[in-house]
């Protein structure tokens, strides 16, 4: 169990540093290609969706959180949220502020997430470790 615990905090960071890389390719796309939105999407990585969770080919940004399986908290999911509910609804250059602000905002979060993911392994493996002893006492 206490690996088990370890492997979801690992792959909730994966899916929120994949996250951050999605953003970042589609502000890319938008300042250099000033690519429709749909096209962007259409055009990115599938093992970088398939690293946010997405579990098939998402119609839009808007249906992109709907074909996620979200780890993430419910700061992470409203930011993501906000993120495509505005994307596309502006000129190139406020949807490359939006991209940077939403970028900042997702940054933070995780490094705020960084630490305590960390402690929470530990504390997870240790209480597993220690409910095995007690078993194995109890049993003896």
């Amino acid at each position: 169990m206490g690996i088990a615990s370890k492997k979801f905090e690992a792959k909730k960071m994966k899916q929120l540093d994949a996250f951050i890389a999605l953003i970042v390719y589609i502000k890319g796309q938008i300042d250099c290609f000033s690519a429709p939105i749909d096209d962007i999407l259409r055009r990115a990585d599938p093992a970088l969706l398939m690293d946010c969770g997405c579990t098939g080919s998402p119609k839009g940004f808007s249906g992109l959180l709907e074909n996620c399986e979200m780890l993430q908290s419910s700061e992470v999911r409203v930011l993501l949220e906000g993120f495509c509910d505005e994307l596309g609804g502006s000129f190139r250059e406020q949807q490359i502020v939006r991209c940077d602000y939403y970028l900042e905002r997702l940054d933070a979060e995780r490094n705020r997430q960084m630490p305590e993911s960390k402690k929470k392994t530990k504390l997870q493996l240790v209480l597993w470790i220690c409910a095995a002893a007690g078993i194995i006492t109890l049993l003896w």
